[in-house]
């Protein structure tokens, strides 16, 4: 998943400390700096299958200041992710989070804490999906597996009507995002 944010600044002079200030406190680590260039990175690939805190997914930030024009692109490694509609509206948000904390020089911390908060609660509701697709695919796989003597039938109906519900739960959200705007 890609971003990009352009804005102007008023004050350039506290720009690289506004923005290391801002990702230091998401648990970013500053990989390059220029004369007008700042880089930095989180996470990885393995821990993105496994991180329940999507802030957390492998992630590259590069912010560019060019007389007083900034442009922030984010690449966010989505590998071992269904991203759902509210994941999105987090990173976006995030992402405007950043704007309003070099351009008023507010600290967003807890308003950005909030939003995760937020996600992952809503998040919540998959599992239910989850277990509907894998009882509704498991028990069926699950006679299979026993009449064929395949054990591991059960497992493979299990999982794949687990991830095909949830597939199914956020592509029908999108849609209906999609049919309000």
């Amino acid at each position: 998943m890609k971003r990009q944010k352009t804005f102007t600044l008023d004050d350039n002079d506290s720009f690289f400390k506004l923005t290391s200030d801002y990702f230091f406190k998401t648990g970013f680590r500053q990989t390059s700096r220029t004369e007008n260039q700042i880089t930095f990175k989180k996470g990885s690939t393995l821990r993105n299958m496994v991180t329940f805190n999507l802030l957390n997914w492998k992630s590259e930030v590069r912010a560019t200041l060019q007389n007083d024009t900034v442009m922030v692109d984010f690449d966010i490694n989505t590998t071992g992710q269904l991203i759902t509609p509210r994941e999105e509206k987090l990173w976006d948000m995030f992402i405007e989070n950043y704007k309003t904390s070099v351009t008023d020089k507010v600290d967003m911390t807890s308003e950005n804490q909030r939003h995760l908060r937020e996600t992952k609660r809503d998040n919540v509701s998959y599992i239910k999906w989850a277990l509907i697709g894998a009882i509704a695919f498991g028990i069926p796989f699950g006679f299979l597996a026993y009449f064929t003597d395949i054990g591991i039938l059960a497992s493979i109906g299990a999982t794949a009507g687990g991830v095909s519900f949830v597939t199914f739960k956020i592509n029908s959200e999108r849609k209906k995002n999609a049919l309000k705007q």
